[in-house]
């Protein structure tokens, strides 16, 4: 190329014209230009970042923006199986399923084994549907009901709501209780 040559000219030109003190300077600034050229490669992972970011914005895949989709889509899917869901309980199921604080997202790990939690949670049932035996209630302590729910996982507690209100069929009830104990 003709760039390529008229370079090469002027460096030939330079190198026989040159004083050795000129070719030593020249070879201090080649070498001051490669350390400045070293230190500003840029990183990998900034520039990774960067460009993931850049393509979340374009495409608007902020997490907000996928919350609020999901959001959308557990309301559209509750009240297609549920035409009659309240408000209420519609507003938590959704919460159960799309937190949207950062705290509820991560679950309260329980005090009790998840054996002993899921006996309660059995009781706790069976005392809100009014099924618990009468023998069986009066061997429970005073205020356990309070004590149980206070003792239960916010997502228990979300989960054990919905189910009581009929919002959650029996079967996936148990499985998510069972994810929620880590069982």
């Amino acid at each position: 190329m003709k760039k390529d040559n008229a370079a090469n000219r002027i460096l030939r030109d330079f190198m026989e014209n040159a004083s050795q003190d000129e070719i030593h300077e020249l070879e201090r600034l080649l070498k001051e230009r490669e350390s400045r050229r070293r230190y500003s490669v840029p990183d990998p992972a900034e520039m990774a970042r960067k460009l993931s970011a850049q393509i979340h914005s374009q495409m608007g895949l902020t997490g907000l923006n996928v919350k609020s989709m999901a959001r959308d889509l557990v309301m559209k899917l509750a009240k297609e199986h549920k035409p009659d869901i309240t408000p209420a309980e519609l507003k938590v199921l959704v919460e159960q399923m799309v937190p949207s604080s950062s705290n509820s997202s991560t679950p309260r790990q329980p005090a009790v084994p998840p054996s002993m939690m899921k006996t309660m949670i059995e009781q706790f049932i069976a005392y809100s549907r009014g099924e618990i035996k009468p023998s069986e209630l009066k061997s429970l302590p005073d205020g356990w009901v309070q004590k149980y729910w206070n003792v239960f996982p916010r997502s228990v507690q979300k989960l054990l709501s919905v189910y009581i209100k009929g919002g959650i069929d029996t079967r996936s009830f148990w499985k998510r209780i069972s994810e929620a104990l880590g069982i």
